[in-house]
């Protein structure tokens, strides 16, 4: 019996209508989370202030609706593709944890720190100096040429690139082994 290929493997395990699901799934929310997160006083002042329940869950609709306008283009494709790397990092960590526990295997883990990068420097690219601000980086980085767009094409690419490193390892130590 012939091994599968990294195509065949991406194909059988990620193509299919299960996974892409759990992926959007995932990267919905995780987008509801990066969106609410930058409006997090409003939300507060709303969910705990007076009002019916019905204005607050349009509200909150209203502002993961509206995150295309308030982020504007460039900064919600960012978001947008984010989303979708991390919801594919979150697939294949549950897909290998599954396999190995299946097959008896030993479990490691090489995707969390990447994909918690992506989560806390979601949203525009300014949220992302929150976060750095608070490792005391804000000053060096705000000499950066282009706004804090560079922070977020690096974690797009620390995202892609953890998917292709987890994918081969999920490819070579769990689909080959186990079939």
């Amino acid at each position: 019996m012939a091994l599968p290929t990294l195509k065949e493997t991406f194909k059988n395990n990620f193509l299919n209508p299960s996974s892409l699901l759990i992926i959007l799934f995932t990267s919905f929310i995780y987008y509801c989370l990066s969106v609410l997160i930058i409006n997090y006083r409003l939300i507060q002042a709303f969910i705990l202030g007076d009002g019916p329940l019905l204005f607050k869950l349009t509200l909150l609709k209203e502002l993961i609706i509206g995150a295309y306008s308030a982020l504007g283009q460039r900064d919600f494709m960012l978001l947008i593709i984010s989303s979708l790397l991390v919801g594919a990092n979150l697939l294949i960590l549950v897909k290998t944890l599954k396999n190995l526990k299946e097959a008896g295997g030993k479990i490691t883990l090489t995707i969390g720190g990447i994909t918690a990068l992506g989560i806390m420097v979601a949203g525009s690219c300014s949220c992302g100096f929150s976060l750095l601000s608070l490792l005391g980086l804000a000053g060096a980085l705000s000499f950066l040429p282009f706004g804090g767009l560079e922070v977020h094409l690096l974690v797009i690419g620390l995202l892609a690139f953890s998917f292709w490193y987890s994918f081969k390892n999920y490819h070579q130590k769990v689909v080959c082994k186990i079939k």
